[in-house]
């Protein structure tokens, strides 16, 4: 967890996998699910409503918030199968990112 710098990097990852410098690779969020909902929902959310994400929704298919290192290691296992479904060709996370 963190403040506006975390905030930034956050935003950085999001604009790298929207046009393209990243891949669609998977970012693991630790620990408070309510802290992650209220940084990152309403924005997306906000965005989605206003249509100023169009087309680049399913980058919140890409963010996982975790809360046991177990978890973290079987997304991860799941991502290096090809098991994850994230990317442009999968559903977007109505929340701006998935939690487990």
């Amino acid at each position: 967890m963190g403040g506006i710098g975390t905030d930034f990097e956050f935003g950085l990852e999001e604009i790298r996998r929207k046009v393209g410098a990243a891949a669609a690779t998977l970012v693991l969020l630790f620990d408070d699910v309510e802290f992650w909902r209220a940084k990152i929902t309403s924005r997306f959310q906000r965005n989605q409503k206003a249509g100023t994400i169009r087309g680049s929704e399913w980058v919140s298919n890409c963010f996982f918030c975790i809360q046991k290192a177990e978890s973290g290691i079987d997304i991860l296992r799941r991502f290096f199968r090809n098991e994850l479904l994230i990317g442009t060709d999968w559903p977007l996370a109505e929340l701006g990112l998935v939690v487990l």
